[in-house]
C-alpha cells in the first residue's frame, strides 16, 4: 500500500490538473476556498459544533475555522491559516504535516491582516460557505455549471481519499465491537452508544453524522436518532455508526440477533448478509445504481420468499409487484467522500446534465453509471414499519404477505447491512469487511 505522504502527492496533482482546467475553461484567475467559521445557535451566544467546508478539505487538510487557501492558475497554492492570540479559546497552531510542502503557508493572528491580503486576489471565484460576504468583498461566485465540475470531478476519489475512508472504517470498527459487546451483555441505547464514542476514541460532534443506535422495534426507524436509557436487554441492534479521519466519512451499519429473538429473524439477518457480500461481489464498472438497486430488490425477495413471509410468488415478480419496497424502501447506496451523502451522484457528465429518472425506483440517491474511482455504500436493507405494511392487510394485490409470521416480527424492528465500496479498478473492493467481517 501506498503511503499516506504519496497518496496526497498524487491527489494533489489531480487537483492540480482540476484548478488549469477550470481556470481554463471559466477564464478564471483562480479559486480561493475558504474552510468557514463557526456559527451560534439561534439567539444565543454558544456555537454550533465546526466543520471546515467540504471544498477547503477537499483540498487542504488544516483543522480549524477562518483559514483560506488561495489558489491561483499555473500558482502553487497558499494557505492563509488563522491562529489569533487569543485566551478564551483554544486555537491549533499550525504544524508541518505530510501535506503541508504542497503549500506557501503564511500565519496570520488578526483578521484585519488576514482579510488585508485576500484583497490582492479580488476577482479569483470564491468556493466556501461564506459566498455573499466574499461576494460583497470583489470575489466572485461560482455559476452552476462551475459547480456541476467541480462536483463531477470529487465523484471520483483519488488514493489519498480511499485511504482517508479506510483509516475513517478503522475507527468505527473499533466502536462496532465495542458497541455490539454491550449489546450483548443487555446494555441500553445510550450505553452503546458511549461504548461506541470511548471505543473509537471520539467526541460526538466528530461523528460524520448522527449516530443511529435503534433496539427493538426501533430498528424499523431509518434515521431513529433517540438514545433511550430506559431499553435494555433487547432482541435485535440496528447499529448505523460512522468515523472521520481527515474529513472523510466512513458509513457502516450492522444488525444483530440476541438469544431472545426468533429463530427465523436471526436467520434472515445471515441470509441478508449473504446475499449484500454477493451483491457488491457482483458489482461492476458499467453497471448503472437503477441495476445494482434492481439487483439488491431481488436479493431481498430471494430472503423474504426463503422465510416464508412471501408465499407464492417469484422473486421478480415480488419486485415488479412492489412488494419489495414495502419492506425495502430506499436505494441500495449513495456517494461517501467528505460528504456522508457526497456530490455528484445525480449528474451525467461534468456539465450537470440530470442523469435519467428510473421508473423503477424512486427514492436512489445516485442515479450515474458505475465507473472506476467511485466510492459509495451498498445497503440493502428490510424492514417491519407499520406506516408501510399495515395499509396492505387484507389487499387482494398484496396477498402474498403472510401476515402471522409478519405479526410476530414486528418487535424486531427490521435489518440493514452497510459496507463502503471503492471502484479501485473493474470489480468492487470492499473497504469494511478487512476491518469489519
Amino acid at each position: 500500500m501506498l503511503s499516506i505522504e504519496t497518496c496526497y502527492k498524487n491527489h494533489f496533482l489531480k487537483l492540480k490538473g482540476h484548478i488549469e482546467e477550470l481556470c481554463g475553461q471559466f477564464a478564471s484567475k483562480g479559486f480561493v476556498f475558504g474552510a468557514g467559521k463557526p456559527v451560534p445557535y439561534f439567539q444565543d451566544d454558544q456555537m454550533t459544533p465546526f466543520r471546515s467546508a467540504p471544498y477547503f478539505r477537499y483540498i487542504c487538510p488544516a483543522l480549524g475555522a477562518y483559514h483560506v487557501v488561495v489558489w491561483g492558475a499555473g500558482q502553487k497554492p497558499i494557505l492563509l491559516y488563522f491562529k489569533p492570540e487569543d485566551f478564551w479559546e483554544d486555537h491549533t497552531p499550525f504544524q508541518k504535516s505530510y501535506w503541508s510542502e504542497h503549500f506557501i503557508v503564511e500565519q496570520y493572528a488578526e483578521f484585519a491582516k488576514l482579510n488585508e491580503r485576500l484583497t490582492g486576489f479580488q476577482g479569483y471565484h470564491y468556493l466556501g460557505p461564506d459566498e455573499k460576504e466574499f461576494e460583497e468583498r470583489g470575489f466572485l461566485s461560482c455559476e452552476e455549471k462551475m459547480m456541476s465540475w467541480w462536483a463531477w470531478f470529487r465523484s471520483f476519489k483519488s488514493e489519498y481519499e480511499a485511504l482517508c475512508v479506510k483509516k475513517a472504517t478503522e475507527i468505527a470498527a473499533r466502536g462496532h465491537r465495542a458497541a455490539y459487546d454491550v449489546f450483548r451483555s443487555g446494555g441500553s441505547e445510550l450505553d452503546i452508544h458511549l461504548a461506541y464514542l470511548e471505543a473509537a476514541r471520539v467526541v460526538e460532534s466528530e461523528l460524520p453524522y448522527r449516530s443511529i443506535i435503534g433496539l427493538g422495534e426501533k430498528a424499523s426507524v431509518l434515521h431513529y436518532g433517540e438514545k433511550r436509557d430506559h431499553v435494555q436487554n433487547e432482541r435485535v441492534l440496528l447499529i448505523d455508526c460512522g468515523a472521520s479521519y481527515q474529513g472523510y466519512a466512513s458509513d457502516i451499519t450492522r444488525t444483530y440477533a440476541s438469544r431472545m429473538a426468533p429463530s427465523v429473524f436471526d436467520s434472515m439477518i445471515s441470509a441478508l448478509n449473504k446475499e449484500q457480500l454477493e451483491l457488491i461481489e457482483s458489482t461492476k464498472v458499467g453497471m448503472t445504481f437503477g441495476d445494482l438497486t434492481y439487483e439488491s430488490h431481488l436479493g431481498v425477495a430471494r430472503v423474504l420468499i426463503n422465510h416464508g413471509l412471501l408465499k407464492g410468488i417469484d422473486p421478480d415478480v415480488a419486485v415488479s409487484e412492489g412488494y419489495t419496497a414495502k419492506f425495502y424502501p430506499h436505494g441500495v447506496g449513495h456517494m461517501l467522500g467528505l460528504l456522508v451523502h457526497d456530490v455528484g451522484g445525480m449528474q451525467k457528465d461534468r456539465d450537470g446534465t440530470p442523469c435519467d429518472k428510473d421508473p423503477r425506483f424512486p427514492k436512489m440517491r445516485t442515479l450515474r453509471t458505475i465507473e472506476k474511482g467511485q466510492l459509495f455504500t451498498v445497503e440493502p436493507g428490510i424492514y417491519f414499519i407499520p406506516m408501510l405494511l399495515e395499509p396492505l392487510r387484507g389487499k387482494k394485490e398484496f396477498q402474498a404477505i403472510h401476515w402471522p409470521l409478519l405479526d410476530s416480527l414486528w418487535p424486531c424492528g427490521g435489518i440493514r447491512i452497510e459496507d463502503n465500496i471503492y471502484m479501485s479498478g473493474e470489480k468492487a473492493e470492499n473497504l469494511t469487511r478487512p476491518c469489519l467481517p
